[in-house]
């Protein structure tokens, strides 16, 4: 397959002082021949902030194939489609140091967001996963 990495601009593309006003999500990530990571090939482009607040896009840059036609593309399709029309996501994942010594707590703060056309209650949970070396 031959096409173009789904990503997108983030933020206000600022040198001196970026902001972030979208969080992009990879659906499907595109590898080579060889199993190496190329990027996402198909991704969801949250917007909470900007001028495009509160509109959520889809986009796939795969060009050499249509994807619709295939069976297990179709159910990502459908998965991708719902989560639009859910419009619930998290974005601007913060933690309260950059860098922490071994053994230091650590604090972490995230924003949800329901661009979705009804309120929802949602839950999030951390998994933390053991560092390997310190």
């Amino acid at each position: 397959m031959k096409g173009y990495a789904a990503v997108g601009l983030i933020g206000s593309n600022d040198p001196v002082n970026p902001k972030a006003w979208a969080r992009l999500v990879p659906i499907l990530i595109a590898r080579d021949r060889f199993g190496r990571f190329l990027g996402p090939a198909f991704s969801i482009l949250h917007h909470f902030a900007g001028p495009y607040a509160g509109s959520s896009w889809a986009f796939c840059g795969i060009e050499s194939h249509d994807l619709t036609k295939l069976p297990e593309f179709q159910k990502v399709l459908v998965d991708v489609i719902r989560r639009l029309l859910d419009g619930v996501y998290l974005h601007s994942l913060q933690p309260s140091l950059w860098c922490y010594r071994f053994g230091e707590k650590a604090q972490v703060s995230v924003k949800v967001r329901n661009d979705g056309s009804t309120p929802k209650t949602v839950t999030v949970r951390w998994k933390l996963h053991r560092c390997l070396s310190h």
